[in-house]
């Protein structure tokens, strides 16, 4: 055991490498767990990216709704701004 360490410790190369290695993972700025903290913030990111243009995708086809016709704007107007017609009540109903 001695002697593979002996060895190991007699080449310049892999001492030069395995400091460089440690130092790379372990006290650099960019080390190895700020790394991976980044690949978790931008797979976060990207969920949240995917989220909005869902939600995009959603608010244009509403608004396309809108331009084509009087009972979807009367149904937006009803929905949205909670309009109503004179002999009518309005329940809301809010889910949590």
């Amino acid at each position: 055991m001695k002697k593979k360490m002996a060895g190991f410790l007699k080449n310049k190369y892999a001492v030069t490498t395995a400091i460089f290695i440690v130092w790379v993972s372990v006290f650099s700025e960019v080390d190895a767990l700020f790394m991976i903290q980044r690949k978790w913030e931008l797979s976060s990111k990207k969920k949240e990216l995917a989220h909005y243009e869902k939600m995009t995708a959603d608010a244009a086809e509403a608004l396309d709704e809108l331009i084509l016709g009087n009972k979807l704007k009367e149904k937006f107007a009803r929905e949205q701004y909670l309009m109503k017609k004179d002999s009518e009540d309005v329940y809301l109903f809010r889910e949590n």
